[in-house]
C-alpha cells in the first residue's frame, strides 16, 4: 500500500507502477516456494482459464510399490521371475524402475547384463543371460488371448525368450492437497482440469474421479500428448490461457508449447524445469492457486493505481476484471470511475454488514474455505452469501449495461 501510495503521486506513474507491480507480485510468489520466471508469464496467469495436467509426479506422489507378482511360465519361479524384471530395470532411474529394485532387494549381478535399450512410452528390451526380455506395456509385448487384467494400476507385462512369462501390478499414490487445490482452481474461476497419462484408461479414469476432474485422456506416448495438447487448444471456445502442469523429461514437449509451462521443481527432471515457465519447489499442486492469486494480485495493483493516478483523466474507461473476484461474469467489464464509486455504494447499501465483509475477503482474492475460516461460518453459508452478493452485483451491471 505504501508503495502504491508512493507510485501514483509521481508524475510518471505507469512507467514505474507497472513493472514494480509485476516485481512484487513475482517476489510474493517467490517466498510461497513458486518461481516465476518473468513478467509475461505472471501476466498470462491471470487470464488462464484451462489447467492440463500430467498425472505421475504431477497429481501423484510418483513413489511407486509392486502390489502383485503373478507368473505364468511354469518352468520358472517368482524369485527368477523377478530377477529377469529387476535386472532389466536396473539401467533405469524411472520411479517404476526404482520400485522394482526396491521389491527385489537383492543385488544385481551386471556381468549377466548383456544388453538393455529403453523404447519411449512402452517399455524396456534387454538382453540377460542371452535371454531377451521385454518388460512394459501391451504395446511392447504381445498378450496371449486368453489374458485379463482387471487389477487397477500400472501393469508391466514380461515376456521371456519370446514366452509371455507373467505381470506385476505397480500403484502409486494420489499426493494430498491434490484434490484440495482441484476445488481451489475451480473456486477461482478455472473452467476446465484436464489430465493427460501414459497409463491405461481404468487407471486414468480412476484418479480422474478421485480428484473430480473435467476430463482425463489415458493410453498417450509423449508425443501424443503434445497432439492431444493441440487438440484441447484447438477445440476451446474461450479465449483465456491454458496451462500445462508437469514433472518428467517426456513433458518437455508440452511445458514448451503452454501459454504457461509449470513444473514440479522438487522431484522433476532438468529438462521440465528449464522448458517451464514457473517452478513449484515444493511439488504441491495447490501451489498453482497461489501462483494464479499473485498474478491476479499484481493486476489489480495496476488496475488500481490506473484508477486514482492524477494522470487519468475522471471520463476515462477503467478494466474492472470482475473474474479476479468469482463474480458471474467471466469477461472483463469496463467500468468509469463514477461507475466503479456507484458500484461500491450500490454494494454497501444493499449488502448486510457480513456481506460486506465477505465481499471484501473476496476482493482480496480468498477462497471459500478461507474466508468460511476468517469468519466463523459455516462453507455453505458462505456460499449462500457468495450468491447473492453476486446476484446484486448482476442486477447492478444489468441496469448500467442498458444505460
Amino acid at each position: 500500500r505504501a508503495l502504491s501510495f508512493l507510485v501514483v503521486s509521481c508524475p510518471c506513474a505507469f512507467v514505474i507502477s507497472v513493472p514494480l507491480s509485476f516485481f512484487s507480485g513475482i517476489g510474493a510468489a517467490s517466498k510461497a516456494g513458486v518461481l516465476i520466471k518473468g513478467g509475461n508469464y505472471l501476466e498470462a496467469l491471470a487470464k488462464v482459464d484451462t489447467v492440463v495436467f500430467d498425472k505421475t509426479g504431477t497429481l501423484t506422489k510418483g513413489v511407486f510399490n509392486v502390489q502383485k507378482v503373478v507368473v505364468y511360465d511354469e518352468n520358472i519361479d517368482e524369485n527368477e521371475f523377478m530377477y529377469y524384471v529387476a535386472s532389466a530395470e536396473s539401467g533405469s532411474n524411472h520411479p517404476i524402475s526404482k520400485s522394482i529394485q526396491k521389491y527385489y532387494n537383492k543385488e544385481i549381478n551386471s556381468t549377466s547384463i548383456n544388453s538393455i535399450k529403453e523404447i519411449s512410452g512402452k517399455g524396456i528390451e534387454a538382453v540377460i543371460n542371452n535371454k531377451k526380455v521385454l518388460v512394459g506395456n501391451e504395446k511392447l509385448v504381445n498378450l496371449p488371448k486368453d489374458i485379463s487384467v482387471t487389477d487397477v494400476g500400472t501393469i508391466l507385462y514380461v515376456e521371456i525368450d519370446n514366452v509371455f512369462s507373467g505381470y506385476i501390478v505397480i500403484s502409486d499414490e494420489i499426493k494430498e492437497d491434490a484434490k484440495r487445490a482441484i476445488k481451489e482452481l475451480k473456486n477461482i474461476g478455472i473452467k476446465k482440469n484436464i489430465m493427460l497419462t501414459g497409463d491405461l484408461e481404468k487407471v486414468a479414469k480412476k484418479v480422474g474421479e478421485d480428484l473430480e476432474l473435467d476430463e482425463t485422456y489415458s493410453n498417450l506416448l509423449p508425443q501424443d500428448k503434445v497432439s492431444k495438447f493441440e487438440e484441447i487448444i484447438k477445440n476451446k471456445t474461450s479465449k483465456g490461457s491454458v496451462i500445462f502442469v508437469g514433472d518428467g523429461i517426456n513433458d518437455a514437449p508440452v511445458l514448451a508449447r503452454a501459454d504457461v509451462g509449470i513444473a514440479m521443481g522438487a522431484m522433476g527432471s532438468d529438462a521440465a524445469i528449464e522448458a517451464a515457465d514457473v517452478v513449484i519447489m515444493t511439488d504441491e499442486p495447490s501451489k498453482i492457486v497461489t501462483a494464479i492469486k499473485s498474478s491476479n494480485s499484481g493486476k489489480n495493483r495496476i488496475l488500481n493505481m490506473a484508477m486514482y493516478s492524477p494522470e487519468t483523466e475522471d471520463n476515462s474507461n477503467i478494466a474492472y476484471d470482475t473474474k479476479s473476484f468469482n463474480f458471474y461474469n467471466p469477461e472483463e467489464i469496463y467500468l468509469s470511475k463514477e461507475r466503479f464509486r456507484l458500484l461500491n455504494q450500490y454494494l454497501k447499501n444493499n449488502l448486510s454488514k457480513m456481506e460486506n465483509e465477505i465481499f471484501e475477503y473476496m476482493l482480496s482474492e480468498m477462497t471459500y474455505t478461507e474466508i468460511a475460516k476468517k469468519t466463523g461460518r459455516e462453507l455453505k453459508s458462505v456460499d449462500n452469501s457468495i450468491q447473492r452478493i453476486k446476484k446484486k452485483l448482476k442486477t447492478f451491471i444489468e441496469e448500467y449495461e442498458k444505460n
